[in-house]
């Protein structure tokens, strides 16, 4: 980087002028390129977080997301290497849309994976099925489960029939997709996907009726699998499974764990 002449203030007795000196500025990609250590914070107890690494900092817009407002992207990389990128339109949301990329760095928008429609809803309304909050699982046999909240467009939070969770399949890391099924009936946000080394699968997501509630209640359902997203339990309808959070005290230490209740 060529240096970079700036004035600073420069105090000489009760006078003060500007001086003029140069600075050689180090780009950021050049920074900290020795080898860091393993584990090097593993006594580290106090609070921490993650910064942004600028030097992989990728701006995507319209063209490659085919939208002008992403909002809730989800990446994930798939079986062939390649990544993709889960996303709604607007805050809110209409539909579910994902877009391909085989490096994290260019990508290509692919389709609306979960898309609105009009519907007649609970209370016999015209109305409109919308999509948000997508969210994709990589199994362990290299399909793509990929889910989605949904909710009647007008009046969802009274509308719980008209609300719930889909699913659609890919067995050829997102070419083509199944016809999306219905795992859960009731008003809901940000599902998530987990397989367990077992290969059981659970889908955790926020109660919309529940999010009020205090003390143990951490606000939290689930639905799990156990034949690779084909049926879930409880089923659909049905109440889910409740996520709470208990407490228990050892050697004067009080702790909190997270349980579900089946």
């Amino acid at each position: 980087m060529e240096p970079v002449k700036r004035y600073f203030p420069e105090s000489t007795g009760n006078d003060e002028k500007l001086s003029l000196r140069t600075l050689a500025i180090t780009p950021i990609q050049d920074l900290n390129q020795g080898v860091s250590p393993i584990n090097s914070h593993a006594t580290s107890t106090a609070r921490s977080s993650l910064k942004m690494n600028f030097r992989t900092y990728v701006s995507i817009g319209q063209t490659s997301l085919g939208v002008t407002a992403p909002n809730y992207p989800r990446v994930k990389k798939l079986a062939n290497g390649s990544y993709m990128m889960l996303y709604h339109n607007n805050q809110i949301g209409g539909s579910v849309r994902y877009a391909t990329s085989p490096d994290a760095k260019t990508w290509t928008y692919q389709n609306e994976l979960f898309k609105s429609y009009a519907i007649t809803d609970q209370d016999g309304l015209a109305n409109e099925r919308r999509f948000s909050n997508g969210d994709a699982l990589v199994l362990a046999n290299g399909d793509i489960l990929a889910v989605a909240s949904y909710r009647a467009n007008s009046g969802y939070r009274q509308k719980p029939l008209d609300a719930g969770l889909a699913i659609r399949r890919s067995t050829d890391n997102g070419v083509t997709w199944s016809t999306a099924a219905q795992i859960y009936q009731g008003v809901n946000w940000e599902p998530y996907l987990l397989q367990l080394p077992s290969g059981e699968i659970q889908c955790y997501f926020t109660d919309a009726a529940r999010t009020a509630v205090i003390g143990t209640d951490t606000g939290t359902d689930m639905v799990v699998s156990n034949d690779n997203g084909v049926t879930w339990t409880p089923s659909f309808g049905a109440a889910p499974y409740y996520v709470l959070r208990t407490q228990y005290t050892y050697n004067g230490n009080t702790f909190s764990i997270t349980r579900c209740l089946r």
